[in-house]
């Protein structure tokens, strides 16, 4: 395994995911391989110092994404003062509909 792949699963080894589900390979690579051991020491720490664990964070993130794509939608979605004055055609402009598509999800077959 190469330093990439170790790095992969570094996360799920600083938070301390359970020795029985551990390989072989990625302990012997973090042995050998200081900059891999460096770098689990570090996310441990890190872990340690939020004092959160990685579902914690990730479901903050999820949080975060989730927040931001709705102020997207409303700024794509919702006109502003200024837009509701524009004609029709000024409003529905190829690049707003693409955007409008690519929010809802639905794009045109």
């Amino acid at each position: 395994m190469n330093c990439n792949q170790i790095r992969e699963r570094l996360p799920d080894l600083a938070a301390g995911m359970d020795a029985s589900t551990r390989e072989p390979e990625v302990e012997k690579h973090i042995a050998s391989c200081a900059g891999c051991a460096a770098h689990l020491r570090d996310l441990q720490k890190r872990l340690t110092t939020a004092g959160r664990t990685i579902d914690d964070i990730l479901s903050v993130a999820g949080e975060l994404a989730r927040t931001e794509l709705r102020r997207a939608r409303e700024r794509v979605l919702k006109p502003t003062e200024r837009e509701r004055e524009w004609s029709e055609a000024m409003r529905h402009t190829p690049r707003r509909r693409g955007m409008e598509h690519a929010l809802r999800g639905s794009w045109p077959r």
